[in-house]
């Protein structure tokens, strides 16, 4: 059943003045969704809908604006009184992103601003002093009409609020006071007044700049906690994801890097898979902390998993701490490989031509470029070796994986829809490639993905069954003034408190670790209306079947266990490589060149650029 919308009136005392059901106009076969309301004194109530936007007067009744049967078809628009009695009109269109004013008399979105991102999502809120109010995951902006500009009022971080995501309900009361309903980091939310502080009147704290392309929930949480609790020391994000464009996703990662390698640094840098770390620390960009593993008393005890620590080690010292990671790996059925845990390339072409199915299904919805960028960031060090500057990209190995890739679609056609719940369970798909961000995540993949015992398998052509991804790497600059200070704040990743709380990554810490293994095999309970205590049951549809997911076994946990403890390389992904690969490999799968000789080539072009990047 459709949802109903009524339009109703009260006064100041409470009573209804009047009821309207409200889309009852709409065409046959359409719906109405209310999506916004504002009031003007001029020209009543304001209501954008999925229709578009009308006024309602109680003496004229409903009056259009904007038909988006007829214009601007497919948007999507909300209304906001702003502080001049101006209705704003945000949303999109196909052109992208609009905020604008509303002309009433030509029926159209007026001024239309040049300066909100189509990157960004906002959320927009009226009040006094600026024309209008917004904000996104990150601060609260105050926007100027006549000047088309959008001035940051509040860094969450810097005003220590657990905020990660837009602030939905805010009103500014001027535009140095604000009330908002905020949360806390358990997310229980208080009406809250937000007040500028002057700024001779905010203590003078050591300034610890943070730096990355994207700064994770984590790090944006700890950052909080750490400003409230410290005395001494601030962190300042600099945030480079506010450089990305619509037309170019990786433009903060690529300005990050960018800043690096001319040195300029912040005091902590925080990495994603796609950072070139390795390069940096052959550099001597970065501080070894081990020294502080083994004099600080706060850590010096604790107990980590050695094969994930030594991984991320250089030699006997640490350039980088990843206090929680996943394990990537090919998942299988377990019937299919009969004890097997690392097929070789002959072996995933013979299970492949024994069940009949097409090499380009084998492993579900998955592209080319993906397929080959697996293979090189499943192979560990197999084909560059940073700290000596090589790599073996003519190897027989590589060679026969560019080939493998070659029957896999260079981008997905009409007819090449799987459903991602039945795939694997029909055989239609063979290889699923995924990472196991906890215990937990096995469940879905044994139970729901293939519903049968799984087997690790190793990408096709690694030398090794699974690979670390790591969930943020931390790196404290050998430049850093506040080397003490950044450590104060990073070391916090590594406490018990902080792994004990982690859901959706696997913990460094060991006892952590234990801790989430064994709960992995407990049941949920909630108590019913009686008092009573009750098992949760957890229940999932694959296609129009119910599929109930026990909790998991002994054998389950031992399973996923015995992978991360077996996992001894880094997943190794760099945005550059990964181009220089495609950009040679397409005269091989157009068939212009044999794979050989695009290998060479390869080989020549990365050989270059790892020695200049190392």
């Amino acid at each position: 059943m459709d949802e109903e919308y009524t339009l109703v009136k009260y006064d100041n005392a409470g009573n209804e003045v009047y009821s309207i059901k409200l889309g009852e106009d709409v065409a046959e076969g359409d719906y109405y969704a209310a999506y916004g309301i504002a009031y003007s004194k001029e020209h009543g109530v304001i209501l954008s809908s999925n229709q578009g936007i009308a006024t309602y007067d109680e003496e004229k009744g409903f009056t259009t604006i904007i038909d988006l049967n007829s214009k601007y078809t497919g948007s999507n628009f909300e209304v906001t009184r702003g502080y001049n009695g101006d209705i704003f009109v945000t949303g999109y269109t196909d052109e992208g992103r609009i905020v604008g004013t509303l002309d009433f008399d030509a029926k159209d979105i007026g001024h239309k601003s040049e300066v909100f991102s189509n990157n960004n999502y906002y959320t927009f809120f009226g009040g006094n002093g600026y024309d209008i109010y917004c904000t996104d995951d990150t601060a609260i902006y105050g926007y100027d009409l006549k000047s088309d500009k959008l001035v940051k009022l509040l860094d969450y971080v810097d005003s220590d609020l657990s905020i990660t995501y837009n602030l939905n309900n805010a009103v500014a009361v001027s535009d140095t006071e604000l009330v908002a309903l905020v949360p806390d980091f358990d997310y229980n939310f208080t009406l809250t007044r937000l007040t500028k502080v002057p700024a001779d009147q905010v203590k003078d704290r050591q300034i610890i700049t943070l730096a990355g392309a994207y700064i994770d929930y984590n790090v944006r949480q700890a950052a909080v906690k750490f400003n409230k609790d410290n005395d001494d020391y601030k962190i300042k994000f600099v945030d480079y994801s506010t450089y990305n464009t619509e037309d170019d996703y990786d433009a903060g990662v690529k300005r990050f890097n960018l800043d690096i390698a001319s040195g300029n640094v912040a005091d902590i840098m925080a990495f994603d898979l796609e950072s070139p770390v390795e390069s940096y620390i052959n550099k001597g960009l970065f501080l070894d902390v081990a020294p502080y593993f083994s004099s600080d008393p706060d850590i010096a005890d604790a107990k980590y998993i050695d094969n994930i620590m030594d991984a991320f080690k250089t030699g006997d010292k640490m350039y980088q701490v990843v206090p929680y990671f996943e394990i990537a790996t090919v998942a299988c059925k377990a019937s299919l490989v009969k004890g097997q845990d690392l097929l070789t390339m002959e072996d995933y072409k013979n299970i492949i031509e024994a069940k009949g199915i097409k090499k380009a299904n084998a492993f579900g919805m998955t592209l080319r470029k993906d397929m080959l960028d697996y293979g090189v960031a499943f192979a560990g060090p197999d084909y560059i070796d940073w700290s000596n500057k090589t790599c073996n990209f003519n190897s027989d190995e590589f060679v026969e994986l560019m080939e493998f890739m070659k029957d896999f679609p260079e981008e997905y056609q009409e007819d090449d829809y799987m459903d991602y719940d039945t795939v694997y369970r029909s055989d239609e798909a063979l290889f699923n490639q995924t990472s196991l961000y906890g215990f937990d995540s096995f469940k879905r993949l044994r139970y729901v993905v293939f519903g049968e015992d799984v087997s690790f398998i190793g990408f096709p052509g690694s030398h090794y069954t699974s690979v670390i991804y790591p969930g943020a790497r931390l790196c404290i600059s050998a430049q850093s003034k506040n080397a003490d200070g950044a450590w104060k704040f990073i070391k916090y990743f590594l406490s018990e408190e902080f792994q004990d709380s982690l859901d959706w990554d696997f913990p460094i810490r060991e006892s952590s670790y234990e801790k989430m293994k064994a709960k992995a095999m407990e049941p949920e309970y909630y108590e019913d209306e009686n008092g009573n205590k009750v098992e949760s049951k957890e229940y999932y549809y694959v296609g129009d079947k119910e599929v109930e997911i026990p909790v998991l076994t002994q054998a389950d946990v031992d399973q996923v266990d015995a992978l991360v403890k077996n996992s001894h390389y880094v997943m190794s992904y760099n945005m550059n490589v990964s181009n220089i690969i495609s950009e040679e490999a397409s005269a091989f799968f157009s068939g212009q060149k044999s794979a050989k000789e695009v290998c060479d080539i390869i080989q020549s072009r990365l050989s270059i650029y790892i020695n200049e990047n190392s």
